[in-house]
């Protein structure tokens, strides 16, 4: 294993020390990806039998690939692989294999693999030598492959495993691989190697032991058209965009990694940013801005949600400002004339869900990226689109009009009411009923009022109070948030719980919705103190991994039952920087670490996952799931940090 890394590094190394060479002292950098091998695992080897579980994929691109396994490899790098949710589907088995040309016959066995921050690695031998190979995003349509041999002697290239509705063509030093969707490969040879068309596949010589390829995908004619000049100047100025690539991750690292850390949880905050940016996806079809998807791991998850948005753009203010900022865009492009923000959108429009919004936590993305750009002109953009979304809970989603706000629908319906909460199957919704909410044909409320959606409306009317007197405009709009703390706290038992319409009764079912009084600072100081023995009794909140989804004692509990038990980290957070606010600092870090020490293969080479065991910490649904990469950069951020 230590030969194989240090085989990995040295082929890095030298990567990095050719562009030094070759280029002016002033464009050289000093990587720091490579404090960070393995990761992540992503080998995988495509096959009719198994399906992958997480690709390599940065720079908004549509499409993903993978490391071959040891046990069948592929001598390059197994994919493109379509990431959109409509067709997902593997292009080629691997659109670059490497052989030597004379030895076209020759098996070629796996020395060394690597992922690091935004690169792939790949080191193989065969008896007639060794060949290395790394891929790298330059943008979301190219990937730039580096080929290096420690041999003397010409490079063949050839496709394996194209789609069988791929039609592959060559012309110059281009391959053009068509799906009858639209989605095209396009690979890019230097001028001098020798191309030569096969039935349904290429063959390339590369008299050099060392040569590039561009890998570009594009979904339609009009992208093919413009992107093939772009990709010839990747390919002439390849040492200038690896340069490129590795001073856009340097920038990453060094925004996000503290001096003060142990790299054990350097490692928690890389892998973060890896799986936000593996999960980024530029503009395609109805999507109009770029932004980040739940996963791109799961299907159904290959799109933008709200609050998911409004949790990635907060963890990326000051990562990747940028693209906080159009995540936020995105979500805004489908705002309704009534200020409505829907659920979630796809590249195909026809797939939106407006049967319901999700949780406001926008103004305190935006208001996260002003802290880390001062980008007044960004506040002032869109500002009144916050106002219509803020105004838009309290006239369709109060249906008592006393001032405090209720989930809802807008077909009635108590499934889609329940994803707007954004907990989809939480206990406390259980005997819940719809109201319509008169005079609107599109406004249904729940039959109780929600702590945490009210602490919700209490932080964004702060916010945009702060918003309003930073552009120097009036707030005028209605604000509640002085009654939230005293509406929903419970003084005999102690806890915050959601009140029912009808008599005004506590729904006294313990659960996480808790801890969003002490994130957003709405409840008072003497509340917290009478709430901590609760959350530090370790039968109920306290448990192995702290905070889950419902006390851990209740009869409902079930330690796989989604928002019924689980540990989802976002709402972790809320607790733990709940905590943080009211002067807790010690028992904050010493929650954050048993996160990251007890989260199973969190500093090793697992994915992130969607939600986790309480008991045990077992990686549960989704991997390379976003919004908990969002918290656990949140949490390594705040360690150590007095907030009150």
């Amino acid at each position: 294993m230590i030969h194989k890394l240090f085989k990995s590094l040295v082929f890095t190394a030298l990567i990095v020390g050719f562009i030094a060479c070759n280029e002016s002292s002033d464009n050289t950098v000093e990587s720091k990806r490579y404090h960070f091998s393995k990761i992540l695992d992503i080998a995988y080897t495509p096959n009719s039998e198994t399906s992958s579980d997480g690709w390599f994929a940065d720079a908004g691109s549509w499409v993903g690939y993978t490391i071959p396994e040891d046990q069948n490899w592929v001598n390059g790098f197994c994919g493109p692989f379509s990431l959109d949710m409509t067709r997902r589907q593997w292009l080629a088995k691997s659109a670059v294999t490497v052989k030597f040309a004379d030895n076209a016959d020759d098996t070629f066995t796996s020395d060394s693999t690597n992922y690091f921050p935004g690169e792939i690695f790949i080191s193989a031998h065969s008896p007639n030598g060794s060949i290395s190979q790394s891929l790298h995003f330059i943008d979301a349509s190219n990937a730039l492959l580096a080929i290096k041999a420690d041999e003397d002697k010409a490079i063949m290239l050839t496709g394996e495993g194209w789609s069988d509705e791929i039609k592959v063509t060559t012309n110059k030093n281009f391959v053009t691989a068509r799906h009858p969707s639209g989605e095209t490969v396009v690979l890019t040879f230097n001028s001098d190697v020798v191309l030569e068309g096969k039935p349904n596949n290429y063959q390339a010589v590369s008299n050099d032991k060392e040569t590039h390829v561009v890998i570009s995908f594009f979904t339609s004619e009009k992208e093919l058209a413009v992107g093939l000049q772009k990709s010839s100047s990747i390919l002439n100025n390849h040492r200038k965009s690896l340069l490129e690539n590795e001073k856009r991750w340097n920038d990453y690292l060094a925004k996000a990694l503290r001096s003060d850390m142990s790299h054990k949880y350097d490692r928690v905050a890389v892998k973060a940013i890896v799986t936000l940016m593996s999960n980024w996806r530029t503009h395609r079809g109805a999507l109009l801005h770029e932004g980040i998807v739940p996963s791109h791991a799961v299907g159904y998850f290959v799109g933008f949600w709200a609050w998911d948005s409004w949790k990635y753009s907060a963890a990326l203010a000051k990562v990747h400002p940028e693209l906080a900022k159009n995540n936020i865009r995105a979500m805004f492009d489908y705002q309704l004339p009534d200020g409505m923000i829907i659920d979630c959108i796809h590249t195909d429009s026809s797939e939106n869900n407006a049967r319901d919004s999700k949780p406001p936590l926008i103004s305190w993305a935006v208001d996260e990226i002003f802290t880390h750009t001062k980008d007044t002109a960004f506040v002032r953009e869109m500002y009144p689109q916050l106002m219509d979304y803020y105004n838009w809970w309290y006239t369709k989603r109060d249906h008592d009009k006393n001032g405090m706000c209720e989930f809802g629908s807008t077909d009635g319906t108590l499934e889609a009411a329940a994803w707007e909460s954004g907990m989809d199957n939480a206990i406390r919704f259980d005997d819940a009923k719809m109201l319509k909410n008169a005079p609107y044909e599109d406004a249904w409320s729940l039959d109780q009022e929600s702590v945490d959606l009210n602490s919700y409306l209490a932080l964004e009317s702060k916010l945009l109070k702060k918003f309003s007197s930073l552009l120097g405009v009036t707030f005028d709009a209605p604000d509640y948030s002085d009654q939230v703390a005293d509406y929903f706290f419970d003084k005999e038992n102690n806890f915050f719980f959601d009140r029912r319409l009808a008599d005004g009764s506590f729904i006294n079912e313990m659960g996480c919705e808790a801890y969003t009084p002490l994130w957003a600072k709405v409840a008072t100081s003497e509340q917290v103190d009478k709430m901590l023995p609760i959350l530090q009794d370790t039968a109920k909140f306290s448990t192995y991994i702290p905070f889950p989804t419902i006390a851990a004692d209740n009869p409902k509990y079930d330690p796989k039952g989604y928002w019924r038990g689980p540990i989802w980290l976002d709402q972790t957070y809320f607790a733990i920087r709940g905590l943080r606010n009211y002067g807790y600092t010690k028992l904050a870090d010493e929650y954050t670490l048993q996160v990251f020490d007890r989260l199973q293969g969190l500093t090793e080479d697992a994915p992130i996952h969607e939600n986790y065991g309480t008991h045990t910490g077992e990686r549960l649904k989704a991997p390379h799931f976003s919004w908990s990469s969002s918290h656990l950069l949140m949490m390594y951020e705040e360690y150590g940090k007095e907030m009150n």
